[in-house]
């Protein structure tokens, strides 16, 4: 039975080491994901332009499943692993991603690899952070594709997959007195203890709230496959995420821990305008980002506007561009100044020369297109036609005199200096 609730359980059990964790996160996919060659689930680091598969799972493959699946994902060119690992979009097939940039010959080396159980590939990515995320996929024999509800549901697991992979990194004990446990709750909602930051009363109301929400998620509304993912946000009020934990008469407690990134911005960006703005370089939309965070709206459009105006920047489309996977915010040095986690490094527009060259309808879908939205999804994302997007999109390309999306990612971000 497809029970997407079922797959955010499995991803916040982080009891189990790594290898038993992502495979319980790949038999939780598996009756939604699987295609009919199994359902893999990775854990990756992307460092520079290659990839390291830290473990990967497989669940209802074949023997050899597995190796097929680590041998194409690391033998993918560079082109293909930065657009599934690093681009902004986060579900739906490898080939709706690349478009027309999958040629024949990727295709072919991909069917002689799997010896024709695999020429593309279905699935999500969540990011967790840096270049740390889980790969959640699924072989398709064919060309295949995702309904748009797919793809929206998938966004949502994977907020909540790279949620729970960043604070699985973070954490160093699972013990309830641990200094990292700011709030325990039962399963009603009711707070038991609360220290640091949750012992406010209105963080406590949040955290009691929440709670209740992802317990009715769990209940008779995960029949209701959007009610219950919508329930079920994925941070407390931008810092919390909550965790079932077991004491040792097996009782049922939620956990509320710190889950929030640290690095502060020397430009004067709160931590906030940081979370906000680092999803929307993702590809996510400001309603996404609040569902993310579990923030009001308002909150999510007030948080990117002032980070626009401390950075200097003309547009949340600049905005966009400078947090995006390699984009400028990820070459900055990070280090500690008295105890404080910095970014430090220079923060310039993009070069002026280039935008100059394309319209400003144009430059929003070269941004989008960057991040690795589809034209579907950027036709959506503009409410045009996908028959509007193609024009723009090849009227960029000539103006750029470039042939491609690779071609115009690297000249949409250019080498620090």
């Amino acid at each position: 039975m497809k029970d997407w609730i079922a797959i955010i359980e499995a991803a916040y059990q982080l009891d189990a080491d790594l290898p038993s964790w992502l495979h319980l996160i790949a038999e939780a996919a598996a009756p939604i994901l699987d295609r009919g060659h199994g359902t893999a689930v990775c854990a990756f680091q992307i460092e520079g332009g290659s990839l390291a598969l830290e473990h990967l799972a497989f669940a209802n493959g074949a023997a050899d499943a597995a190796d097929v699946t680590k041998r194409v994902l690391l033998e993918s060119p560079a082109g293909v692993v930065d657009a599934i690992f690093r681009a902004g979009v986060p579900s739906g097939s490898l080939s709706d991603i690349l478009g027309s940039t999958l040629d024949s010959d990727e295709v072919a080396r991909a069917n002689l690899t799997t010896g024709g159980r695999a020429i593309d590939g279905v699935g999500c990515v969540a990011h967790a952070r840096g270049g740390a995320g889980l790969g959640i996929l699924a072989p398709l024999a064919e060309l295949g594709t995702m309904t748009r509800p797919e793809r929206s549901r998938w966004r949502r697991i994977a907020l909540h997959a790279g949620a729970a992979y960043r604070l699985r990194l973070a954490l160093d004990s699972l013990s309830l007195d641990h200094g990292s446990v700011e709030a325990v709750l039962d399963p009603d909602g009711r707070v038991i203890d609360a220290r640091g930051g949750a012992k406010a009363k209105t963080a406590r109301a949040a955290l009691q709230e929440a709670a209740r929400r992802s317990e009715r998620a769990r209940g008779p509304t995960r029949r209701n496959d959007d009610e219950a993912l919508a329930l079920w946000e994925g941070l407390v009020r931008g810092r919390w995420s909550l965790v079932d934990q077991f004491d040792t008469d097996g009782r049922r407690f939620v956990v509320a821990r710190p889950n929030d990134p640290r690095a502060k911005d020397p430009r004067g960006l709160a931590d906030r305008e940081v979370q906000t703005a680092e999803l929307l370089g993702f590809g996510y939309t400001p309603k996404e980002i609040a569902y993310a965070l579990g923030l009001a709206p308002s909150t999510v459009t007030n948080a990117l506007s002032r980070a626009r105006t401390k950075l200097g920047l003309r547009s949340q489309t600049e905005l966009a561009a400078f947090f995006a996977p390699g984009g400028l915010r990820q070459r900055l040095i990070e280090l500690e100044l008295a105890g404080e986690p910095l970014a430090i490094g220079s923060i310039p527009l993009l070069e002026a020369e280039i935008l100059a060259r394309l319209t400003e309808s144009e430059r929003d879908v070269a941004v989008l297109l960057v991040q690795g939205s589809t034209n579907a999804e950027v036709a959506r994302r503009r409410e045009t036609t996908e028959r509007t997007v193609a024009n723009q999109v090849q009227s960029i390309y000539r103006k750029l005199g470039i042939n491609s999306r690779a071609e115009l990612g690297s000249t949409l971000r250019p080498e620090p200096g």
